[in-house]
C-alpha cells in the first residue's frame, strides 16, 4: 500500500478535490480568509449589521497553548482598530458548535488577550461566532445572538462577550446575510454573490500558483493524518503503528475531501484483500 508519506502529492485527486470546496470547509475557510482584512470585514459587516468598524488583522488556524489544560486551534481570529476581538469557527458538525467549546474560546481569547497584573477591565469586547452547516439551536432563523441574562431580573448582564449562531441552511437571496450563506455553500466563484469572496475563492481554486497552495496545504493535513496515526500506534509496534497510520490518511481524506471510501483506497492503492480489515477499522476508529 503506497501510504502519504511515500506516495508525496497526489496531484490528480487533489485537483479535483479542490474544485469541490467550499467555504464550508474549514482548511479552505481558513486558507481563504488568512490575512484578508477586507473579507472578514465583509463577513462581520454582515453578521453584526454594522459598518462602524474597521478590520486591521486577520489570522487563521491560530493555535492558543493552555499549559494546564487543553489547546485549541482557532479558525479565524480577526481584531478590529477598538481592539475588538473576533473568533469566526465554521462547523459542518454541529455537535462541535456547543455552548461548552464556545465558552471555552470564549475563556482562551480572554486568558491570551489580558497581561499579567492588568485590570480586567482592559479585556477587549469578544465576539465568538459559529458559522453552522445545519440549523444547530433549531429555531429556523437565519441568525441566534445569545447573551447573558439576570435571571431574578430578567435583565441582560453585561460582560463585553457576545456568542452569535449562523444559521448555514439560510440562503434567502433577499437578505445580505442569505447571499453570505449562498456563498459559503458554493463551490464555483462565478456562483456567488460577493465579488470580496468570489474573488478570493477564484484566486485558490483557478490561479496556478493558489492551486499549488493548496496542495501544499493538502500535504500538510497528510502529514499531520499519518503523524496522529503513528503515534497512535507506536505503543503497538511498527506495523500496527504503519495501519493505524493509514487509517487516519483515508478518514482525513474522507472528511476533508469529500472523497468516498472507495475513492480513499483507489488512491492511496490499498490492496483489495486488505479493504475489508480497513472498512472495520475505520467503523471503530
Amino acid at each position: 500500500m503506497k501510504t502519504i508519506g511515500e506516495s508525496g502529492k497526489i496531484s490528480d485527486v487533489n485537483t479535483e478535490r479542490i474544485k469541490r470546496l467550499r467555504l464550508f470547509d474549514d482548511k479552505f475557510m481558513s486558507v481563504c480568509f488568512d490575512g484578508y482584512n477586507e473579507g472578514a470585514e465583509l463577513l462581520l459587516r454582515i453578521i453584526l449589521r454594522r459598518n462602524d468598524f474597521k478590520i486591521k488583522s486577520v489570522v487563521t488556524q491560530k493555535s492558543y497553548k493552555n499549559l494546564q489544560g487543553r489547546d485549541v486551534i482557532l479558525d479565524i481570529v480577526a481584531q478590529d482598530e477598538s481592539g475588538t476581538v473576533y473568533n469566526i469557527e465554521v462547523q459542518r458538525d454541529g455537535q462541535r458548535a456547543g455552548g461548552e467549546r464556545a465558552r471555552y474560546h470564549l475563556g482562551i481569547l480572554d486568558s491570551s488577550n489580558l497581561k499579567p497584573n492588568e485590570d480586567f477591565n482592559k479585556l477587549p469586547k469578544t465576539y465568538v461566532i459559529f458559522i453552522t452547516e445545519k440549523d444547530v439551536i433549531g429555531g429556523r432563523l437565519p441568525i441566534y445572538t445569545v447573551i447573558k441574562v439576570v435571571e431574578e431580573l430578567g435583565d441582560g448582564f453585561e460582560d463585553r462577550s457576545r456568542l452569535i449562531y449562523v444559521n448555514g441552511t439560510d440562503q434567502n437571496p433577499e437578505t445580505d446575510l442569505g447571499k453570505l450563506m449562498h456563498d459559503f455553500h458554493c463551490t464555483e466563484a462565478d456562483d456567488m454573490y460577493f465579488k470580496v469572496l468570489a474573488d478570493r475563492v477564484r484566486q485558490f481554486k483557478e490561479n496556478g500558483k493558489g492551486v499549488n497552495d493548496m496542495l501544499s496545504v493538502f500535504d500538510e493535513i497528510y502529514d499531520e493524518g499519518m503523524s496522529v496515526g503513528r503515534d497512535a500506534g507506536r505503543a503497538e509496534g511498527i506495523a500496527e503503528g504503519t495501519v493505524n497510520a493509514n487509517v487516519n490518511a483515508i478518514r482525513v481524506m474522507i472528511t476533508t475531501f469529500h472523497v468516498t471510501v472507495e475513492e480513499a483506497f483507489n488512491s492511496l492503492q490499498v490492496p483489495e484483500a486488505e479493504r475489508p480489515r480497513y472498512i472495520e477499522l475505520l467503523k471503530t476508529a
